[in-house]
C-alpha cells in the first residue's frame, strides 16, 4: 500500500522533494530519477484525473485489507522500494500507519511488523528465532522510553537501537544520518548522481 500511497505525493512534487524521508536518499532520486517531467516515463506528467484514481485504488486497498484482518487472513508488511518517494526504512513506517488507517490496533501492527514479518524472513535468513526475545536469538532490538505500541510512529520515543548486541544510541544514529546526508549532498557526490541518474534515464524507456 506504501508504494500507492507515496504515488500521491505527485499532487505537489516540491513539498514531497523537501520531506525529511526523502532526504534520507541520495538527492539524483527526488531531483532526476522521480521528476514529474524529466525523470521515469511511467511516472512523468501524471494527471490529476490519474492522480484521482490512484487514491480511490488507496481506499479500496485501505478496506481489502482491514477485510482480510477481520477475516484471520495472515498478513505482511511491505516496502516495495524504490517506487517515488518509497524510502527504505522509512516507507515501512509508512506502511504501518496505512495498517492502522485500515482499522487494525497499532499493537497488532507492531506485532505484523515485527514478529509477523519475522516469522516469514527468519528461516529464509537462517534464523528462527528473529523477532525473539529469549536466549540465542538474534539480538535486534528497539529500545524505547516508554510504551510505543500505543500508535504507530515507531521513531517516537526510540532511544536507541541494538543491532547484532551492539547498542546505538539515538543521538549516535541521528549524527551519522546527519553526516552521511551531508556526504551525499557534496559537488563530487551530485555530480556523480546526476550522471547515473542521467545514464538510467537513456536505458529506462518503459510505461503502464
Amino acid at each position: 500500500m506504501v508504494a500507492t500511497e507515496m504515488l500521491l505525493s505527485y499532487h505537489d512534487y516540491p513539498k514531497a522533494k523537501r520531506d525529511p524521508a526523502t532526504a534520507l536518499l541520495p538527492p539524483l532520486y527526488a531531483e532526476q530519477l522521480w521528476h514529474p517531467t524529466r525523470g521515469f516515463p511511467v511516472y512523468r506528467n501524471i494527471s490529476e484525473a490519474r492522480l484521482a484514481r490512484v487514491a480511490r485504488t488507496l481506499d479500496q486497498k485501505l478496506r481489502l485489507i482491514g477485510d482480510l484482518h477481520a477475516a484471520r487472513v495472515r498478513l505482511h508488511l511491505g516496502t516495495d522500494s524504490p517506487q517515488p518517494f518509497t524510502v527504505p526504512g522509512a516507507s515501512l513506517h509508512t506502511e504501518m500507519e496505512l495498517f492502522a488507517r485500515a482499522g487494525i490496533a497499532p499493537a497488532e501492527v507492531w506485532h505484523l511488523a515485527t514478529r509477523g514479518n519475522a516469522e516469514v524472513l527468519g528461516p529464509a535468513l537462517g534464523e528462527p528465532d528473529l523477532g525473539l526475545l529469549r536466549t540465542g536469538a538474534p539480538a535486534d532490538l528497539l529500545v524505547y522510553g516508554a510504551d510505543p505500541t500505543t500508535a504507530t510512529d515507531p521513531g517516537r520515543g526510540l532511544l536507541a537501537v541494538i543491532s547484532r548486541g551492539r547498542l546505538y544510541p539515538r543521538r549516535e544514529l541521528d549524527s551519522a544520518v546527519a553526516a552521511d546526508q551531508a556526504r551525499l549532498r557534496r559537488l563530487p557526490a551530485r555530480l556523480l548522481g546526476k550522471a547515473g541518474a542521467a545514464l538510467a534515464l537513456r536505458s529506462t524507456d518503459f510505461d503502464f
